[in-house]
């Protein structure tokens, strides 16, 4: 039996058959994952990730000031669509978790059967990076797709050496970069995948890495040329300003991030161990299945892909003296429900399918009834803008603005969260800008300025909001009311918020 296992996992090209419960599985968490957040959730997430893509999005600009564009301009092409509404938001962020799912199983199926594709999917299910976490649609998640995609096209590139697979890696790649900068770590540790392994760098030496390399420049060229124009602006964010780059903080993200990596493993390894019983007769770990798995091209891959990639996050971070995230690291975790199931021995894996499959089920169903309770916690913590009313903020603004403005708004401002909220859940979709200074804010240029104006929206007390809008010449601001809205019950924090509208007008049009 281990000897049958070392052959079907050591051929070269050889694939199994794609589990339909595995894909059935996918689709299914893709569902739950739209449903639980909403569910536990008042707000679309804490730190107004989604609310910043929106905004940053609708600019259509080939670069944002922290961040490479692809996430905001998906967000903005999927509300031409979608209506704007949080549910919505939530099947967006959930499409592309399962998508990411969808790509591992492509990926898994080089290295595992049928009940063990769904054994990963399990695994998938329980690990943080690839669902709680990923919930929140940013930068992060963002790379899940395309992180897997890359991995998945640079296998197929191995085994068949064909110029539209090596096309389709640098599209991946691209799409990647463009997500978060964070994906360059990924492409260094496949070249040193490819310049470790003997039938690798004989590919190197055609021209199919040539075809990867193009069309990985037309994808990210354009935002290259954005970097020229704007001054690094976003490459200065990932690498100058990530917050304390003192040493001791520098080593202590260090020892977080290494830390956090086997505990977002674990809930993985812990639900693979219900599938075990004392009296199942296979060993704790099939070792020669493993070692054929690993000691094959392909194999070295996925060690690559999602175990190097630690180590040298950590030596980039510490070269470039940026302090580094545990959630940095939801990318790397594509692979590594992969790698985990196959420490699970194969014949336990089919033997114990139905338990995979009620497992998993189980994990979604609990989460699902438990939502209520969580949700209570959540809003009665009051963390970060977890229990802010934003979008009756965001409305009340706007009702502010209508009683004294004949005009739609076209721009909001002011306080971050309230601005961003008015962005995104106003009819009229303003965009956002980052202050008063529209030198380098190309989206905000035009008459519109001059004629209706920002409305600049600010917390109590306003001072240090719209104080940058009073002492610039070129704006006369003139206020339009306060508003006092009521906090969600059950919340934590203040029994209500008090709201500020101001109305900025561009001096020019005087």
């Amino acid at each position: 039996m281990a000897i049958m296992a070392d052959q079907q996992r050591e051929g070269p090209a050889e694939l199994h058959r794609i589990s339909v419960v595995a894909l059935a599985l996918v689709v299914g968490a893709t569902v739950f994952w739209t449903v639980y957040p909403h569910l536990t959730q008042l707000n679309l997430d804490a730190y107004i990730d989604m609310l910043e893509n929106h905004a940053w999005g609708i600019r259509w600009q080939w670069g944002n000031p922290n961040h490479p564009p692809l996430f905001g301009w998906l967000t903005a092409g999927w509300f031409e669509v979608f209506p704007r509404t949080d549910l919505s938001y939530r099947l967006l962020a959930a499409l592309n978790i399962g998508a990411g799912l969808g790509l591992m199983v492509l990926i898994a199926r080089r290295f595992l059967t049928p009940p063990e594709q769904v054994a990963a999917v399990m695994v998938a299910l329980v690990m943080p990076p690839l669902g709680f976490l990923a919930f929140t649609y940013n930068a992060n998640s963002a790379m899940l797709p395309f992180w897997a995609g890359t991995i998945l096209f640079y296998l197929r590139v191995i085994e068949h050496r064909r110029m539209a697979d090596a096309a389709l890696l640098g599209a991946f790649a691209g799409a990647a970069i463009l997500s978060k900068y964070f994906a360059a770590v990924l492409l260094l540790a496949l070249l040193g995948h490819a310049l470790s392994n003997r039938q690798t760098r004989a590919i190197v030496a055609t021209p199919i890495p040539v075809v990867a390399a193009i069309v990985f420049l037309l994808v990210v060229g354009p935002h290259l040329l954005w970097l020229f124009g704007n001054g690094f602006s976003s490459v200065v964010f990932a690498t100058r300003k990530q917050g304390d780059a003192s040493i001791v903080a520098l080593m202590r993200s260090q020892i977080e991030f290494l830390i956090a990596q086997p505990l977002y493993a674990l809930p993985g390894l812990a639900i693979l161990g219900l599938l075990r019983r004392p009296d199942d007769g296979a060993p704790w770990f099939d070792r020669r299945a493993i070692a054929a798995a690993f000691g094959s091209t392909r194999g070295k891959v996925l060690l690559w892909a999602g175990l190097a990639t630690v180590p040298l996050t950590m030596a980039l971070a510490l070269a470039l003296q940026v302090p580094l995230t545990s959630n940095w690291s939801l990318p790397i975790f594509s692979v590594v429900p992969i790698l985990l199931t196959l420490l699970l021995p194969r014949p336990v894996a089919e033997r114990m399918r139905g338990w995979t499959i009620g497992l998993s089920v189980g994990f979604m169903v609990l989460m699902l009834a438990l939502s209520p309770l969580i949700r209570g916690q959540i809003l009665e913590r009051a963390h970060a803008n977890n229990a802010l009313p934003l979008r009756a903020l965001a409305e009340a603004s706007g009702t502010l603005w209508t009683e004294s403005v004949n005009d739609d708004i076209a721009f909001v401002a002011g306080h971050r969260f309230y601005a961003m909220a008015a962005s995104f859940y106003l009819p009229s979709r303003p965009h956002f800008l980052e202050g008063p200074d529209i030198a380098r804010q190309p989206w905000a240029q035009g008459e519109t300025l001059t004629r209706s104006g920002v409305l600049v929206i600010c917390g109590w007390p306003a001072e240090t909001c719209i104080e940058p809008w009073q002492s610039d010449a070129n704006w006369r601001v003139e206020p339009l009311g306060t508003a006092e809205v009521p906090a969600v019950p059950g919340a934590g924090g203040p029994p209500s918020y008090t709201l500020l509208a101001f109305r900025a007008v561009y001096a020019s049009g005087w």
